[in-house]
């Protein structure tokens, strides 16, 4: 069985570690301060030179420091990091030139439902994505003052928009310089613009995305092609086809309802579809392909270039 070791416990890191418990033998939880009861705990981060693999799930300001660490002491194992990869400019010149091919970032979007819907050809040429993305997290009772989500401009650029580039930029191609994003803030006592439009256009295809931490519960895509239309919800995939058809007297009538059926979240499976795809690396030893490391550097590129962007002279 493949061993591992995870640096981050709770949280997120607690929802792999759950994952991983069912898939390979965790030799190691790491924390570099912290001293928690369980047998397979490490202050010492030289004790996962020993696994297979690593999961890098803390938060985003420390991913190039170990990244760092494990290339420097020439790591032979595999490594899956969360997005964003590093969190500046310049860490991100850096990673360029060290990143091998036994690391992987975490860019789910690509194992999601919507991923299956970018390109059905009998739908016609597809023509518009429109996403929305909202949770009202700023209407928790309980908000920490230190929370990351709150002490940060950029969150929903690096944390909710950054999947979507992504998956825009392996499905679809680059996106156009002339794209567009505004920024709004409904709470002043935090640093979060918590609200986010972003528009651009990838060849002809037209690409609206909105992103909320204070809007209605909301996760919704509608997707436009030539002769049909699919919308996407955290309960229902509906499939419209076709809609381009007129009636006997030539008026336009609406698409027809070929096909609804239930899910359990668009992206609920995308997180263990992405640490299965990470493990069958790790267990045949293949190599992660050049093409999704340099999607992720660029995604990772496109992102912070766009939060200097907006964050500027936007307080």
């Amino acid at each position: 069985m493949i061993n591992c070791a995870v640096i981050g416990y709770k949280n997120h890191a607690a929802k792999v570690i759950k994952i991983l418990k069912k898939k390979c033998e965790i030799q190691f939880i790491y924390h570099p301060l912290k001293k928690i009861k369980n047998k397979n705990f490490t202050n010492n981060l030289r004790d996962l030179l020993k696994v297979d693999c690593i999961f890098i799930i803390c938060p985003s300001k420390y991913h190039f420091h170990y990244l760092n660490f494990f290339y420097k002491n020439s790591y032979s194992g595999y490594i899956f990091c969360e997005k964003i990869p590093v969190t500046s400019l310049k860490h991100l010149g850096i990673l360029e030139k060290k990143i091998n091919n036994k690391t992987y970032f975490n860019f789910n979007q690509r194992f999601s439902q919507i991923e299956n819907y970018l390109n059905i050809k009998k739908f016609g040429k597809l023509l518009s994505l429109n996403i929305i993305d909202s949770k009202p997290y700023l209407s928790k009772k309980k908000l920490k003052i230190n929370d990351w989500r709150l002490n940060s401009k950029d969150v929903l650029l690096t944390n909710n928009l950054i999947h979507y580039v992504d998956l825009i930029f392996f499905k679809l191609g680059k996106i156009n310089n002339d794209f567009k994003v505004f920024s709004s803030k409904s709470n002043h006592k935090f640093i979060l613009h918590d609200n986010i439009n972003f528009n651009a256009k990838v060849k002809n295809i037209l690409i609206n995305i909105y992103m909320s931490y204070s809007a209605a519960l909301d996760k919704r895509i509608v997707i436009y092609f030539e002769k049909s239309k699919i919308i996407l919800s955290d309960k229902f995939i509906e499939i419209y086809f076709p809609t381009n058809k007129t009636n006997k007297n030539n008026f336009l009538i609406e698409g027809k309802l070929i096909k609804k059926f239930k899910i359990n979240g668009i992206g609920k499976e995308s997180n263990i579809k992405s640490i299965n795809y990470f493990l069958k690396l790790v267990k045949n030893k293949s190599n992660v392909s050049k093409k999704e490391s340099r999607i992720n550097l660029l995604t990772t590129k496109f992102i912070l270039n766009l939060g200097k962007k907006l964050f500027v002279n936007n307080k």
